[in-house]
């Protein structure tokens, strides 16, 4: 996944830039890059979601188990991305079965984002380094259904990481033109 490190770097450094300049909107902020949270949780709650639904035997309402597993536990950031997507358990479920070799192919690659906190906030060091007037806001990380790479909302950056996890064996085949060039979906 390291090609795509420098997507999620530059996502989150972008969608930062706009959260921290919008003042049309409240979103909260710090002049702290130790006081952001990286809020991982929804990675995990999806996995779960995916391996209750498509591991167990017998007959499994998805929706049920990614609506009680995944948008039941959701985050502030992940709720945010629900309302702005409008994004229901159907679809997320509908994704997964419509592109199953590629959902299944960036599980590991996912996982990953959870060991880069530590390069990323270097990196708003840096920033602030950079510009004396940085603010820096929570990045929640989630799974959606291929409709954005990331957005804001009042509670932080929100990345869609499914567009960040693929690798180079990452089967692109079953997707959309456009998705299959890193473009929303929905």
């Amino acid at each position: 996944m390291k090609a795509s490190y420098k997507w999620i770097f530059l996502t989150v450094l972008a969608l930062l830039l706009i959260a921290c300049s919008s003042g049309d909107r409240e979103i909260i902020r710090s002049d702290e890059p130790n006081d952001v949270n990286f809020i991982t949780s929804d990675i995990t709650n999806f996995w779960n979601a995916y391996d209750i639904a498509y591991s167990t035997e017998g007959v499994v309402n998805h929706v049920e188990v990614f609506e009680r597993e995944y948008f039941g536990k959701a985050s502030l950031g992940l709720k945010d991305f629900i309302e702005q997507k409008k994004m229901t358990a159907s679809a997320l479920v509908g994704a997964v079965n419509l592109y199953p070799r590629y959902y299944t192919s960036i599980r590991q690659n996912t996982m990953e984002v959870m060991s880069m906190q530590s390069q990323i906030r270097q990196s708003f060091f840096n920033l602030e380094n950079l510009y004396d007037d940085a603010v820096f806001t929570n990045v929640y990380f989630l799974i959606g259904h291929l409709s954005a790479g990331g957005r804001i909302s009042g509670n932080g950056i929100l990345i869609g990481i499914e567009f960040f996890a693929r690798s180079e064996n990452t089967p692109i085949d079953e997707l959309t033109p456009m998705a299959s060039r890193g473009d929303a979906t929905h």
